[in-house]
């Protein structure tokens, strides 16, 4: 509720926020309630249901909003790459303070740790590709692949959509071929949740048989079986990140940069293991 004096200084001291019903931006969100409450905002949120529910905010009144916080891999524009979390002081379609982390290098050091356990055959499931970050990480694992001279195989690259489903469909393509993968890089932990699913499936073990390494480490991952190596990405830095810059703009303090890209860290679970010579055919 506002105050006599929020409303006598036009002020509302409300700040929008939008985020997809995806684990990885649970975290921000709920640093975002803690952090603008802090300082003494009120939040009105939207929740998108889907990659393209983005869309949805343009329906989203925040015409009281003193900032809006976007929390979602697209803009309003269906073509236009949001990053992790964007910030608007002012209205929606200016170009924004941008937040994310360094999606390259975590998917370049997840193949190199797989390439210096021995492997050499290593599928990769792929993101949705109208995405930046994932664009990014397709691109490490094709240069990293390259870098340590082991050729370009079109076979071992499947499409997925971020989503388990597709992830466990995926592997089970990989798992057809005539030469499979010993290690799997997914892009995204739920990709990877599927991965490993699929290998179960087929009467085969992570890590025993084949590694799976996977990106974001959601609160699931260290819980899952076998607890996922994965890719960390920094969501509390970012979120914090996200909203005291927009908290600064709204007292009129210009940040340092309009973009900041946190660095992320391998953590080594129990899905990756050395490479051994199998003696199962899958087909």
């Amino acid at each position: 509720m506002l105050s006599i004096n929020n409303v006598l200084n036009r002020r509302s001291f409300l700040v929008g926020a939008t985020l997809i019903f995806a684990p990885i931006y649970f975290t921000p969100a709920s640093v975002l309630l803690k952090n603008a409450k802090d300082m003494g905002y009120d939040v009105k949120m939207m929740g998108c249901d889907g990659m393209d529910g983005i869309l949805g905010v343009e329906g989203f009144d925040t015409s009281l909003a003193e900032g809006l916080l976007l929390m979602t891999p697209f803009s309003a524009d269906d073509e236009k790459n949001a990053d992790f979390v964007n910030a608007y002081k002012d209205k929606y379609g200016d170009t924004p303070d941008q937040f994310a982390a360094d999606a390259y290098d975590g998917a370049r050091s997840a193949v190199k740790h797989l390439i210096d356990l021995g492997h050499r055959r290593i599928g990769y499931i792929t993101g949705d590709e109208r995405l930046a970050s994932a664009k990014d990480r397709h691109r490490a694992y094709v240069d990293t692949m390259a870098q340590q001279g082991l050729g370009r195989d079109a076979s071992l690259i499947v499409k997925g959509d971020f989503t388990q489903k597709r992830g466990f469909e995926g592997t089970m393509k990989l798992l057809s071929l005539a030469d499979p993968p010993t290690a799997i890089f997914a892009a995204n932990d739920l990709s990877a949740f599927g991965a490993i699913a699929a290998i179960h499936e087929s009467g085969l073990r992570v890590p025993d048989d084949i590694s799976v390494v996977g990106f974001d480490d959601i609160p699931t991952a260290a819980q899952f079986y076998p607890a996922l190596t994965t890719v960390r990405q920094p969501i509390h830095q970012i979120g914090r990140a996200a909203v005291n810059t927009l908290l600064a703009r709204i007292a009129g303090i210009e940040p340092a940069s309009p973009q900041v890209i946190l660095p992320t860290e391998l953590i080594l679970r129990a899905s990756t293991a050395p490479c051994r010579t199998r003696v199962f055919d899958t087909r």
